[in-house]
C-alpha cells in the first residue's frame, strides 16, 4: 500500500474592498498617511526652535520619523490579515460592552 500525500486548503479571509497592495486597503493607507502628516506637522513645530537652537539635522528628524513609523507599524498588516489599529478598535468596543460573570452562589467560597 502506498502512502498518499493529503493536500488541505486552508481559507483564508476574504478581503472587501480595494487594495492598494496585498494587505493595503483604504483604512490602511488613510492610517499610513495620518501618521505621515503627524510627522510633518511635528516636524514644522520643531524646525524653527531646533534651527536657533543650532541642533544637528538628524535630531530635528528623529521625532518626525518616529511619529511616522508608528502610523506604518499601526497601519501594517500582521500575519492573520488584521492591523494593529483593527485590534484597538476592536478592543476598544469590546471593553464598551456589559460583561457578565457568572458567580455560583451555592458553593462555599472557603
Amino acid at each position: 500500500m502506498s502512502e498518499q500525500e493529503y493536500e488541505y486548503i486552508i481559507p483564508r479571509r476574504i478581503r472587501q474592498g480595494y487594495e492598494f497592495a496585498p494587505g493595503w486597503g483604504v483604512k490602511q493607507v488613510v492610517c499610513l498617511l495620518a501618521g505621515l502628516a503627524a510627522g510633518a506637522l511635528l516636524f514644522l513645530a520643531v524646525r524653527l526652535p531646533a534651527h536657533l537652537l543650532h541642533m544637528p539635522i538628524f535630531i530635528q528628524l528623529f521625532p518626525p520619523i518616529i511619529v511616522a513609523g508608528v502610523g506604518f507599524v499601526a497601519a501594517m498588516p500582521q500575519m492573520d490579515g488584521s492591523t494593529i489599529f483593527e485590534r484597538i478598535v476592536n478592543w476598544q468596543a469590546w471593553a464598551k460592552r456589559q460583561k457578565l460573570y457568572l458567580y455560583d452562589w451555592s458553593r462555599d467560597d472557603f
